[in-house]
């Protein structure tokens, strides 16, 4: 189960950096998942929706940014990460 642990018992660099990254993700989904629900009355003020409807509104603005995040990967390896980073901006 250590078996990628050195002998040492120090842990490599580069396992602190995909430590740190994963956290970084989880912050940055939990920060995005607040900012959606705090905005949400506005959302719904703006679609003529009952709370019951502005549910399906969050949860498909989640299910959109979980499809998109793995998708982004796959392209990045299907065409390159320069391609991908500079088709961003024109298609925002």
């Amino acid at each position: 189960m250590n078996a990628s642990i050195p002998t040492g018992g120090r842990v490599p660099l580069r396992h602190w950096v995909a430590v740190l990254g994963s956290m970084l993700g989880a912050f940055m989904a939990v920060l995005d998942i607040q900012i959606t629900n705090a905005s949400l009355k506005d959302i719904l003020g703006t679609l003529g929706a009952t709370l019951e409807e502005g549910s399906w509104v969050t949860t498909s603005y989640l299910v959109a940014e979980i499809v998109v995040i793995p998708l982004t990967g796959w392209l990045a390896g299907v065409f390159s990460r320069r391609a991908i980073c500079s088709a961003r901006p024109p298609s925002f």
